[in-house]
């Protein structure tokens, strides 16, 4: 589906979830809404709130399950028809061995 990045940047603020090709910055101090400090892309340039970005997500929260309601305004919604639990089944059959990472994506703020 594609969103703007001042959608993208709304469902971000929800709450703390896992992120894959941004990176983003919360600081656990401020309110509940309000932690997300920024969000940028993998090579570092700015999310832009006018700009649109193609993502991919579960229907759950496409649908606006868990308060993401920004992701059901997105528009050119495709549903691929894949469960999830096959996709990820597939890739560790693909894989074989799967060795966990910390990248950076998600950086918090006490």
């Amino acid at each position: 589906m594609k969103i703007t990045g001042a959608q993208l940047k709304r469902s971000l603020a929800v709450r703390l979830t896992a992120v894959s090709g941004l990176r983003a910055v919360f600081d656990l101090r401020k309110p509940k809404g309000e932690q997300l400090v920024s969000v940028t892309l993998e090579d570092g340039s700015p999310v832009l709130d006018n700009a649109t970005y193609a993502i991919a997500i579960n229907d759950f929260m496409q649908a606006g399950g868990d308060d993401y309601t920004e992701f059901a305004n997105g528009t050119d919604v495709k549903d691929t028809g894949i469960h999830l639990r096959d996709m990820v089944s597939d890739y560790i059959k693909l894989k074989k061995t799967i060795s966990p990472v910390i990248d950076g994506r998600i950086q918090l703020v006490n």
